[in-house]
């Protein structure tokens, strides 16, 4: 937050309302994350308001990162997130959630950056499509 003070006390308005839209791109990462249920964490569940809020935050981190001009592996996230919720609430069909899962790969290849959570984000939604069916 100091950052952003020091930007709006010399008058950069504009940096200083980019650096509150990436902050709130990673907080609506997080609550969209925290809030899909493919984790199976024992003793999480999420209330169906939740979820709907957690949906609403997943697009949120979606647009501000395309809109930010996010890396690679940002927007990769971010599709990955929106595709994992839909499939978790059967939103959205099959098709269209092997494509976002291949996007968000593709995106994430591009980007050359390694990242564990991204693996195990990947495995959570396999194992989430594998019990659906």
């Amino acid at each position: 937050m100091k950052e952003i003070q020091t930007l709006m006390c010399a008058g950069d308005f504009f940096a200083a309302v980019d650096r509150l839209r990436s902050t709130a791109k990673g907080l609506a990462y997080d609550v969209g994350s925290l809030t899909w249920p493919g984790w199976e964490e024992p003793g999480i569940d999420p209330t169906p308001e939740d979820l709907a809020f957690g949906r609403e935050c997943a697009r949120l981190n979606l647009r501000l990162a395309i809109e930010l001009k996010k890396p690679a592996l940002k927007i990769s996230m971010a599709y990955w997130l929106v595709g994992a919720d839909a499939l978790a609430i059967l939103s959205i069909d099959e098709e269209k959630i092997l494509e976002l899962a291949e996007l968000s790969s593709q995106l994430k290849m591009n980007g050359g950056e390694d990242s564990k959570s991204y693996l195990a984000q990947q495995q959570a939604i396999q194992r989430l499509f594998v019990n659906r069916h």
